[in-house]
């Protein structure tokens, strides 16, 4: 490039640090910059999956803090009748564990659901370029299940200690109220 730009400018006659008297279009350079683009565009994608996680772990966390409130009786009664509070808590994280999953298995649902109808249409109103569908990547979608379902574990830890923290005199009191 450089012996090129020397060779230019002696016969056209324009100054060689003049950097926008020739432009070299490279392949090389193009790809570079796509690359960088597509890198940006995960990691963009990549923060919004996980803010997307943080947010499920909060609702979930919400949603059994409310349903421990809501059964304060019932699991005083439990206790008085002989559960232990490891039995409470496990309770608890199963039903933290089934929300998370069906939640999760609803949304990939969705998802899937969603890219057959955007293929569909890509296809229909395109030449059906194949860069031009989504793709579905199964391993990434069970990752994320899976990572889905360990944080809805998580977030019930703390409304199960709750739950199993009940005292049942406390319980009858709720109860009476």
């Amino acid at each position: 490039k450089k012996t090129l730009k020397v060779y230019l400018s002696k016969r056209k006659g324009f100054n060689v640090k003049d950097k926008q008297a020739v432009l070299f279009n490279s392949v090389e350079e193009q790809l570079k910059t796509f690359n960088v683009l597509f890198k940006s565009i995960n990691i963009f994608l990549w923060f919004i999956s996980i803010s997307f996680l943080i947010s499920g772990m909060l609702g979930i966390f919400n949603v059994m803090t409310v349903i421990v409130k809501d059964r304060i009786g019932e699991f005083g009664i439990r206790k008085a009748i002989g559960a232990t509070p490891m039995s409470i808590q496990k309770m608890v994280l199963v039903e933290a564990l089934f929300i998370t999953l069906i939640s999760g298995v609803l949304g990939i649902i969705i998802g899937y659901v969603l890219v057959v109808l955007v293929n569909l249409y890509i296809n229909t109103s395109s030449n059906s370029e194949p860069f031009l569908t989504l793709n579905i990547n199964l391993p990434i979608i069970l990752g994320a299940l899976f990572l889905l379902v360990i944080s809805g574990s998580i977030a019930g830890v703390i409304p199960a200690r709750k739950a199993s923290n009940i005292l049942p005199v406390e319980a009858l009191r709720e109860l009476n109220n």
